[in-house]
């Protein structure tokens, strides 16, 4: 079984590394998450020179690596490996504590779902938080349960990422305490911890916003009223997100029946915290938001109606056989999607990432009008693709929507 999930793990990396890198580019969120790390690389302030709606702590960590590696998108598709590779460890570990490694149903179960985030979702500030939301639910299931000033510290840290999913993390953290078998006192204590450790990384971290606090505010909050519910999902005929989504809710009123029958504890935890990942899909309610929001309940859904169950040596056998020609063949995928992705150099910052012949042809275009019109801005979300080829900067025009974002920006235009 030890050999099992180390072939588990190299099967796993290799099919992410695939997905993730031989993906085409065509997500306008992956182009402004990147971004932002990209102007913080150059020097540029965070919401004084960059129309940025989202909280530091993403765009710092981005802003980093960018500095560290290079200004190409190309860094930023390894990030989204790192954090994918680092929420299927993290999923294993709560497994063992749920004492579920013996089971190897679960195994391929996280497999498929990964998969499906690989190809429908991107990794950024929401799934940095889905990752943190791991770590705590790892400290939250120690049978000890005395890690509450470093889960306010990592809640903290979830806050700073994006501000509205963090909250619904700390009052379920908060809530936690009240369905712990205490005193009263023990109760105050724990969350008095909670808190405490959530005011100093925010403190920490949102000290960076101090010297543009007022254009801070402006873009993280007044700015998201420019947000209207988006149901691309039912609406635009994503029909096996659609239906995924629908045995997914199906599943989580079926758990929350159970859960409310058991009162188990480990599966209140990962109950409670479940609601506040189901926070990330407000008001998007998208195949991105869809998957992040759900993947940490899928721990929950695993628990409730899977049963320990070691396999045979036969059954490992035919698993080792399996992966062992999956990890040949994905090796083999990876290495020739690296080659042809050796061909992709032709537009700065893009390279060794895929494009097809439309997306090439309408960037070529649009370059060479703007570089014929040096004036030229496009005001629009999609603008920016177009722009960082060129290396053209255009500050708050970078990031507008259908009107403004934000009360200063919508001064600029609408004087």
């Amino acid at each position: 079984m030890k050999n099992l999930k180390k072939l588990f793990w190299v099967f796993n990396i290799l099919l992410i590394t695939l997905l993730i890198l031989s993906r085409n580019l065509n997500n306008i969120d992956e182009i402004l998450n990147y971004n932002f790390g990209r102007y913080l690389a150059k020097g540029y302030i965070l919401y004084k020179d960059i129309n940025c709606i989202i909280f530091p702590t993403f765009p710092l960590i981005m802003g980093t690596m960018l500095k560290m590696f290079g200004e190409e998108l190309l860094i930023y598709r390894f990030l989204q490996i790192l954090i994918l590779v680092l929420i299927e460890i993290l999923m294993i570990k709560i497994l063992k504590k749920l004492k579920l490694e013996n089971c190897f149903l679960p195994y391929i179960i996280i497999t498929i779902y990964m998969v499906c985030i690989s190809v429908f979702s991107l990794a950024e500030y929401n799934m940095l938080n889905c990752l943190l939301l791991l770590c705590i639910l790892i400290l939250e299931l120690k049978e000890e349960r005395k890690n509450n000033f470093l889960i306010g510290l990592v809640i903290g840290l979830a806050i700073t990422v994006k501000h509205s999913v963090g909250g619904c993390i700390l009052i379920a953290a908060l809530i936690l305490e009240f369905f712990q078998e205490n005193s009263l006192k023990e109760k105050m204590k724990n969350i008095f911890l909670k808190i405490l450790g959530t005011i100093i990384t925010c403190a920490v971290i949102l000290s960076y916003v101090l010297v543009t606090f007022f254009e801070f505010i402006d873009d993280t909050f007044l700015g998201l009223k420019e947000f209207i519910p988006y149901f691309g999902v039912f609406l635009y005929g994503n029909y096996f997100i659609a239906l995924f989504t629908i045995l997914l809710i199906f599943l989580e009123f079926v758990a929350i029946i159970k859960v409310l029958k058991k009162k188990d504890k480990k599966a209140i935890i990962l109950m409670i915290y479940g609601f506040a990942s189901l926070s990330v899909m407000y008001p998007i309610f998208d195949e991105n938001h869809i998957l992040i929001g759900f993947l940490p309940n899928l721990i929950l859904y695993l628990y409730l109606f899977l049963n320990e169950k070691e396999l045979n040596a036969k059954v490992i056998k035919n698993f080792q056989i399996t992966f062992e020609i999956g990890i040949a063949i994905l090796t083999i995928l990876n290495v020739l999607n690296l080659i042809d992705l050796r061909n992709n150099k032709d537009y700065l910052h893009y390279q060794y990432i895929k494009m097809d012949d439309g997306t090439k042809e309408e960037l070529s275009n649009i370059d060479a009008l703007i570089e014929e019109y040096p004036n030229t801005y496009i005001i629009d979300t999609t603008g920016v693709f177009y722009m960082i080829p060129i290396e053209r900067f255009n500050g708050i025009l970078d990031l507008v929507n259908v009107r403004k974002f934000g009360k200063r920006r919508g001064k600029f235009f609408n004087p």
